[in-house]
């Protein structure tokens, strides 16, 4: 694949490219991904405020959304996670 600067993927696009690599790509989170790096290994790229609010959403609190977030971090070479400013 070329990349180029006017590359968009929709999600299909997006998770077919990510498998094709091999890709780790934690159970539940997919709709958390904003995008892929552009790296010589791309990587998945992940909302952290959308991880938090998947996790909340399937049931756990703030403190354990946030612990599970952590746990995550193991895979810290495999993904990419985006922490948003407030204006």
């Amino acid at each position: 694949m070329t990349k180029t600067k006017d590359m968009v993927f929709n999600k299909t696009e997006l998770f077919r490219q990510l498998k094709e690599w091999e890709r780790y790509l934690p159970d539940g989170l997919d709709a958390a991904i904003i995008g892929i790096s552009s790296c010589r290994k791309p990587k998945p790229v992940y909302s952290f405020d959308k991880i938090i609010d998947i996790l909340m959403e399937g049931g756990m609190n703030d403190q354990e959304a946030n612990e599970h977030f952590e746990s995550l971090s193991i895979y810290h070479k495999q993904l990419i996670f985006v922490y948003t400013c407030n204006e």
